[in-house]
């Protein structure tokens, strides 16, 4: 060993661990810088390959932190080495080693960064990208490790015997430092476009939601039959009935469509195509908001629509109360579930009578009747409660009473 270079006699152990946690980080670095990116000279993979950057990402932020706990281990061989004549105070010049010797390690992790993201830095630095990331990523790792090791093994008394071997380590440490501003300043700026980015995204997030708002708010205090048309003006051609029939039932807790909104939601349901069949889904259809929604349309469609297709849409109808019927047979607690669509079935109940009060007139009423005063016998074996009774008053007023349903069987 150099006569320059000798060991302390106390704290070789610690030492020797920070000279084998700087060798370890040193050559996980050039490991990364070099191999990953062709010592800088290759272009940074794009899409899914970039996947694989994962790997050096993370080497380089390990070796990093590694290379700092090794000045920060440092520190403590700051009273018998050279790295003590940084600063006649030792809490001071352990200080300065351990800022420097992250910063310098960070250089290197920078140089990477900028590989990956050439298109970060102007126009007018970019054709040195590659030569200052070889200087940063590949050359700076190494003048740290010598630097620090040289610093850390040189004892002050062999420095006091060789006055001359403090020019090179001057000079090693104000490389150091330099590529610790070089690092940190990088650092920096990535950390502020990263912050301005973040902030830009959350302003364009917050622009585009008070937009939104701005337009909710103008849709919802247009006429209800203008809203109507606007949102049905984005159905398709081609477009299902159901989602048309889902604007007609009065819902609890929202506005009751007034005649011009329904007159505007019938008219684009006429123009569904095959009307019929979509009518029947809807009306034999698990759902029942889109069953009472067929009812609305048949309670308030045109007179000259209903007579021409008064057989067809009658016979629909049948179907649409013996669907509900069934429901209510088969379920105890009908009145007060509200999946499947149903969030107010008494109010179902009252759109389906008031279809069929259009069709009195049809030849096939009687069987329309049946299905009703089958529905109010069963409507007498649901839960007792309050809105049971109101289905049972609701039903007799039509005509259709449970007593006289199972007087006439």
């Amino acid at each position: 060993m150099s006569p320059a270079i000798k060991p302390t006699h106390g704290g070789t152990v610690l030492a020797t661990l920070i000279t084998i946690l700087v060798v370890l980080a040193t050559l996980t670095i050039l490991l990364m810088n070099g191999a990953c990116t062709q010592c800088f000279a290759g272009k940074p993979p794009q899409g899914q390959a970039a996947m694989g950057l994962v790997v050096p990402f993370f080497g380089l932020g390990g070796a990093v932190l590694v290379m700092g706990l090794a000045g920060l281990l440092a520190c403590f061989r700051i009273s018998g080495s050279a790295l003590g004549q940084i600063h006649s105070s030792p809490t001071v010049a352990g200080l300065i080693v351990v800022v420097v010797t992250f910063g310098a390690a960070l250089a290197a992790g920078m140089a990477f960064m900028l590989w990956c993201e050439p298109v970060s830095v102007s126009l007018a630095l970019r054709a040195a990208t590659v030569p200052l990331c070889i200087a940063l990523g590949l050359v700076g790792p190494v003048v740290l490790a010598v630097a620090l090791l040289t610093g850390l093994w040189t004892t002050r008394d062999t420095l006091a015997a060789n006055p001359g071997s403090a020019v090179p380590l001057r000079v090693l440490f104000w490389a150091v430092v330099a590529l610790a501003v070089a690092g940190y300043a990088m650092g920096g700026s990535l950390l502020w476009k990263s912050l301005a980015l973040q902030a830009a995204n959350q302003a364009a997030a917050l622009k585009n939601e008070l937009e939104r708002q701005a337009e909710r708010l103008a849709h919802a205090n247009k006429p209800v039959e203008q809203r109507f048309a606007d949102e049905l003006a984005g159905f398709s051609s081609d477009s299902p009935l159901w989602p048309i029939l889902s604007y007609l039932p009065t819902i609890p807790g929202q506005q009751e469509p007034n005649d011009a909104a329904r007159a505007v939601v019938i008219k684009r349901a006429l123009q569904a195509p095959d009307f019929d069949a979509g009518l029947r889904d809807c009306m034999e259809g698990q759902y029942y908001l889109y069953r009472q929604g067929g009812a609305e349309l048949l309670r308030h469609v045109d007179d000259q629509h209903l007579a021409s297709h008064q057989d067809a849409w009658g016979e629909i109808l049948i179907a649409g109360v013996r669907t509900t019927t069934e429901g209510i047979e088969c379920r105890p607690a009908w009145l007060t579930e509200t999946f499947d669509s149903k969030p107010d079935p008494l109010g179902h109940v009252e759109s389906l009578l008031g279809a069929a009060k259009r069709f009195e007139q049809w030849s096939g009423y009687p069987r329309l009747r049946e299905q009703f005063e089958q529905m109010a016998r069963a409507a007498a074996d649901l839960n007792p409660g309050k809105d049971r009774d109101k289905l049972i008053k609701m039903l007799a007023k039509a005509g259709f009473s449970a007593r006289e349903a199972s007087g006439a069987r």
